[in-house]
């Protein structure tokens, strides 16, 4: 019965993948769209680098739904995961 629980809630965190025919598909997505208005960095990058990627502060653009459920943005085989960065902080005196 725990293995069953437990089950659920490892798909419940694992979120669901959107896949684009073309890369370049992705600027038609409004979440795309409001990262780059807000000065966000996109890169497209392979799924091994994740994690390297994800400890100099990429994370990956992710589209929330109506029940809370998330997507992350890859190519069609999956093996190519579109990331987002904050843009750099400059000083201003």
């Amino acid at each position: 019965m725990l293995v069953g629980a437990l089950g659920r809630v490892e798909v419940w965190f694992r979120p669901k993948v959107v896949r684009l025919e073309s890369l370049l598909d992705a600027e038609d997505e409004e979440v795309v769209r409001r990262l780059r208005a807000k000065g966000h960095d996109l890169h497209w990058a392979l799924e091994t680098r994740l994690r390297q990627l994800r400890r100099d502060g990429w994370k990956p653009v992710t589209q929330w739904d109506k029940t809370g459920l998330r997507s992350i943005f890859m190519d069609q085989r999956e093996e190519v995961v579109l990331l987002h960065r904050r843009p750099a902080k400059t000083n201003k005196e």
